[in-house]
């Protein structure tokens, strides 16, 4: 019986996916309208991308002991509060119960509604409100730059040794985030060298390519020790004007919308922008592969989205791990960075071969 309920279900479906095909050539808006209803019934979020689910509400607590000390981490959530579904102020619940000793800072602008605010602090978050200026920087960097800094030294001042920077339309969900990023901080030493940092700095991997873009880490998610994303964030604004929607038009006319890895990176977008303006702070920064991959080695740390459960809710929309960020078509997945790679290339596993410089200007990006 369940068998033919099965087989009923698939055909009707099916059907009406087809005829949704004819109105939806590619399938964004169906898609979003049947995990948005199942989100709803079920109460929960759909990473579509890697068919995974997490609660969207009634959050639990682990009752296994850890040796992290009270106010350790400094949890910064920067930007502007997503309010559609409650969705920022559901990550600090969430957050309650996965960062217990945590403290949680909301880093966003003065001209945020008192009566949203005072949800967040009914919560327990520390609160840091930044004015808004107008020079935003290309892809609103100076924004992020802004609130990320402003909220990490909030946290200097509340004697946190950790920082985990976090976007506001990003959550984690997965127990013992803390204990593990903080462990691959200790496993993983960095380099003495002229840069004076004390330990790693994690970051997410990204989509197809940045295995040879320069010095590109996903912006939404950074962890390291208190100090050393402070040092990270103290960088001058970029003096372009220039939103994220407005970079995108600009991309998209000046490269006829299609416009490549090397592109990009000459633009040198957020990602690019910040990691090269901490690096150009001590060394003469170079645009070049070997670069990236002997400063990655020496200094940084890549994880995936799955290793903590991440889920980004871009602009609204959910469902998406940024191995796959929904906007792009991408060509070819195993130019992607990623945990794997990343621990390989710091134990120096990996080989640098003259080959990969001109890799980034083969791959294709072509907005959807």
């Amino acid at each position: 019986m369940k068998l033919i309920l099965k087989s009923s279900v698939f055909l009707l479906l099916k059907g009406l996916l087809f005829l949704f095909r004819l109105i939806d050539k590619n399938g964004r808006v169906t898609l979003d309208a049947v995990t948005d209803a199942f989100e709803d019934i079920y109460r929960c979020h759909l990473v579509s991308d890697r068919y995974d689910l997490y609660p969207s509400k009634s959050y639990q607590s682990t009752r296994i002991k850890t040796s992290t000390k009270e106010k350790e981490l400094a949890v910064i959530i920067q930007g502007i509060i997503e309010e559609k579904n409650d969705y920022t102020l559901e990550t600090v619940r969430l957050y309650k119960k996965l960062f217990s000793h945590a403290v949680i800072i909301i880093s966003t602008w003065d001209n945020t509604k008192d009566v949203l605010l005072d949800k967040f602090r009914a919560e327990g978050c520390e609160i840091v409100l930044n004015k808004t200026f107008d020079v935003c920087g290309l892809g609103n960097v100076n924004y992020q730059i802004c609130t990320s800094l402003a909220g990490i030294r909030r946290a200097k001042e509340l004697g946190a040794c950790y920082v985990m920077k976090n976007r506001s339309d990003l959550r984690i969900h997965r127990e013992f985030t803390f204990e593990y990023l903080k462990a691959l901080v200790e496993t993983n030493p960095v380099e003495k060298g002229e840069i004076p940092l004390k330990g790693r700095i994690i970051t997410f991997a990204g989509f197809s390519g940045q295995l040879f873009y320069t010095n590109w880490y996903q912006d939404f998610f950074y962890f390291g020790y208190t100090e050393d994303l402070l040092d990270f964030f103290d960088i001058p604004y970029n003096d372009r004007q220039g939103s994220a929607r407005r970079s995108s038009l600009y991309m998209k006319e000046k490269y006829n919308g299609i416009y490549t890895g090397a592109d990009m990176c000459s633009e040198r977008v957020p990602e690019v922008y910040i990691t090269t303006s901490f690096l150009s702070k001590y060394i003469p920064y170079e645009d070049s592969v070997k670069f990236s991959w002997e400063y990655h080695r020496k200094y940084f740390l890549v994880i995936d989205f799955s290793s903590i459960g991440a889920i980004w809710n871009k602009y609204g929309r959910k469902r998406l791990s940024i191995e796959n960020d929904g906007t792009r078509q991408i060509e070819d997945y195993t130019k992607n960075i990623n945990e794997s790679f990343s621990l390989a290339l710091i134990t120096n596993q990996i080989k640098y071969e003259e080959w990969m410089e001109q890799e980034r200007a083969k791959i294709v990006l072509r907005p959807q």
